[in-house]
């Protein structure tokens, strides 16, 4: 079920509709393994792996694309949630076609025209009442959804009382939508846009080209990752230690999380979503706040 938009006279923005079919297959795998155990030392490893893959088989509406929110599309034989929206003319040689624009700046003491060159957002022919006329192209840019998830664990005992855990957790395939650095480029206050003032770039390429803020191809970046979870000590305590705090035993623990990102995605941290958890839209970082690096001080008691 999702909720799909109205015409304004029906007085309502949506409504509810099951609309289409959804397939999905995968698997899930975990493996653990006992690496040394001693009376002194222990080490256990647990890895644990995750593949789905979902697709769109058909829609039961008039329209073969439902878009929701920004970019995030149903479409027939697609991943629900990819991202679809415009992207750059290409020469034939695959590179980003560029376009001339006259640029007029206005100077304390005189106006400035002159010409640029610009990327030129792609265009489609389509028939309207009987006329072939170019409207802005758009298309399926990347999936949100990760093709693996991983966790890979080790857990160390040392002397019975002290045991060191550290846990890396990763998602592969991905893409994330930076509107973070699309919108920070669009006002002139992205790190791209101070190029145009040591001169590494063309002038004004961002910020007098309106039309990238819909070019939203250049935008959806890599969000695979690998995360260092959580690193956690804990030492356990019997006897006289224990005792002292009304207990037969006390373990205290120690731990981080969320300690580091090994990433190529150029935001903050490619595991946001703007729109929370949302069935549809999801991979969206717009302005949204990075998962915290937090520590912890706990301690167990047994009575």
């Amino acid at each position: 079920m999702l909720q799909v938009p109205l015409d304004p006279t029906t007085g309502q923005a949506f409504e509810l509709e099951n609309v289409g079919v959804l397939s999905d297959h995968g698997w899930e795998a975990a493996f653990a393994t006992v690496n040394v155990n001693r009376p002194n030392f222990t080490w256990r490893t647990r890895l644990s792996l995750a593949h789905d893959r979902n697709r769109v088989d058909r829609l039961n509406t008039a329209t073969d694309t439902l878009v929701f929110d920004y970019l995030n599309a149903v479409i027939p034989g697609q991943p629900i949630g990819v991202f679809f929206g415009g992207y750059y003319a290409r020469n034939p040689d695959g590179s980003i076609a560029y376009a001339p624009v006259v640029d007029t700046m206005k100077a304390p003491k005189k106006t400035v025209i002159d010409t640029v060159l610009l990327p030129l957002r792609a265009r489609d022919t389509v028939t309207i009442a009987g006329r072939d006329t170019a409207v802005l192209a758009r298309r399926v840019l990347g999936d949100p959804n990760p093709s693996l998830v991983a966790s890979f664990g080790n857990t160390f005992d040392l002397w019975r009382r002290v045991q060191l855990a550290v846990l890396l957790e990763g998602r592969f395939g991905n893409k994330v939508a930076n509107f973070t650095r699309r919108i920070e480029e669009y006002f002139g206050a992205g790190s791209a846009v101070a190029g145009e003032i040591t001169g590494d770039t063309i002038p004004r390429t961002y910020t007098l080209n309106a039309s990238r803020l819909l070019t939203y191809e250049e935008y959806i970046e890599d969000g695979g990752f690998v995360k260092l979870r959580e690193v956690s000590l804990t030492v356990h305590f019997e006897g006289r230690a224990a005792r002292w705090f009304g207990a037969h035993a006390m373990d205290v623990r120690l731990a981080g999380r969320n300690l580091y990102t090994w990433t190529k995605y150029r935001g903050l941290d490619p595991e946001v979503n703007l729109f929370a958890a949302s069935t549809v839209s999801r991979g969206v970082d717009f302005a949204n706040t990075p998962i915290p690096r937090t520590f912890t001080l706990s301690v167990s008691l047994t009575l």
